[in-house]
């Protein structure tokens, strides 16, 4: 593409101001582009790129195997003329070079196998980026409904399937556009707060900073969890003693403690308080600016004097 995605904001802008009096049909224009994007007339489709990679794939397989193969042999073949005496050192030499030259083509069709899936998988990043930017922008500044006949289906069909996408920067921009478009409905956002701890505890320094930054944006937008009396949060607080020590004899195959959705507002923010203390700059960062947020705004209901010691 020849358009650089940081310009798309800007370009989303001018669109949104030329359709200022037609909502209705800005978001058409952009669910058509991003399908055009996604499904290009003179280039493949996602779909017929993935197939491709999937071909190209199975045929660098059975070439790295064949390769293993004939690697094996030529060591065998080696080992055979060292200790054993053979007369025809004609007919060694054959086979040497025989192995060598099938080696060299192997070696060749690798290479260029490996060139064709760096090209698809750059060029279906590349793709991938470009759609949740614009798709971003969109839900950033609609007013639309969430459920609307434009916008859900580039939910369903874009942005989740790229939260678990392989690819790390792909996997960051999908989680950043799936938070966005959470924020348009609470529900929403409290069945998904257990995906985004589980992403903040160990996905990569790209999605565990949009997850940390998710978080703070749900903490500042909705009351996420029925509010409570002083003999339910006494009972909350002897729960979560009892928890931790359950917690420590528990532990997952990766040695990892089990993540469990946190029933209250102040076990949500005495998970995001452990990042005042993180050793990751960016995330530390993150933290500050969305404990700094919380407090202007009067949204830190619990831990104040903790938070507030952290940062000064």
């Amino acid at each position: 593409y020849n358009v650089e995605n940081t310009s798309i904001p800007l370009i989303m802008k001018l669109l949104r101001k030329l359709h200022c009096n037609d909502e209705e049909d800005y978001t058409r224009l952009i669910r058509e582009t991003v399908e055009e994007i996604r499904n290009p007339i003179n280039d493949l489709s996602m779909n017929e790129k993935e197939q491709k990679e999937d071909e190209y794939t199975l045929q660098l397989k059975k070439l790295e195997k064949e390769k293993l193969e004939l690697e094996t042999l030529q060591k065998s073949c080696h080992l055979r003329h060292r200790f054993i005496d053979i007369e025809d050192d004609e007919d060694k030499i054959n086979d040497d070079d025989e192995i060598k030259l099938k080696l060299q083509i192997l070696n060749k069709q690798i290479i260029q196998l490996n060139e064709k899936l760096n090209e698809i998988d750059t060029s279906t990043e590349l793709t991938w980026i470009r759609m949740l930017c614009i798709i971003t922008d969109l839900i950033q500044f609609t007013n639309c409904h969430w459920e609307h006949d434009y916008i859900k289906p580039m939910f369903d069909d874009i942005i989740v399937p790229t939260v678990i996408e392989k690819r790390p920067l792909v996997r960051a921009q999908g989680l950043k556009a799936f938070a966005l478009f959470l924020q348009m409905d609470k529900t929403n956002t409290q069945n998904n707060l257990i995906l985004f701890l589980h992403i903040l505890m160990g996905d990569g320094p790209a999605s565990e900073y949009f997850a940390l930054q998710a978080l703070f944006d749900f903490l500042m937008i909705f009351d996420l969890f029925p509010p409570q009396n002083n003999k339910q949060e006494q009972d909350e607080d002897q729960d979560d003693d009892e928890n931790e020590i359950e917690q420590e004899l528990q532990v997952d195959n990766n040695g990892n403690l089990p993540i469990k959705p946190p029933k209250t507002d102040k076990q949500l923010i005495k998970i995001l308080k452990d990042f005042l203390e993180h050793e990751d700059e960016e995330l530390l960062v993150c933290a500050v600016e969305g404990f700094t947020k919380l407090l202007f705004m009067n949204r830190l209901k619990h831990f104040k004097l903790d938070v507030l010691t952290h940062l000064i």
